[in-house]
């Protein structure tokens, strides 16, 4: 595995990316790969409130949680997708909704 480094991140970032959106499957199917992605060597896992409507995050918390891997693993999370009800979301309250979405997904290892 290749890794970078960003200044003032306490550990290098893989340079393969782990993307949990996992829209039209279980999303707890993707455990094992977690799994495999950590053990080859990945660190970063990209998330959205948005995937899934935030069960890939759940299942990520889980994870994270039955692991102990927090420390590990660099979480990225995005915002601010467009819905059917809402084509632009880019605002202050839009941002601040969709982070704390994900905060709360992400809970049970925070």
């Amino acid at each position: 595995m290749k890794y970078i480094t960003i200044s003032n991140l306490d550990k290098p970032l893989s340079n393969l990316i782990f993307g949990t959106s996992r829209r039209d499957q279980n999303v707890m199917d993707m455990i094992p790969l977690l799994d495999e992605y950590v053990r080859l060597g990945g660190n970063v896992l990209d998330t959205a409130m948005f995937y899934g409507n935030g069960e890939s995050e759940k299942a990520v918390g889980i994870w994270m949680q039955q692991r102990r891997n927090r420390d590990q693993v660099i979480v990225l999370t995005k915002g601010c997708h467009h819905t059917e009800q809402e084509s632009r979301r880019v605002s202050p309250e839009h941002i601040t909704r969709d982070f704390l979405g994900s905060w709360n997904g992400l809970a049970p290892i925070m």
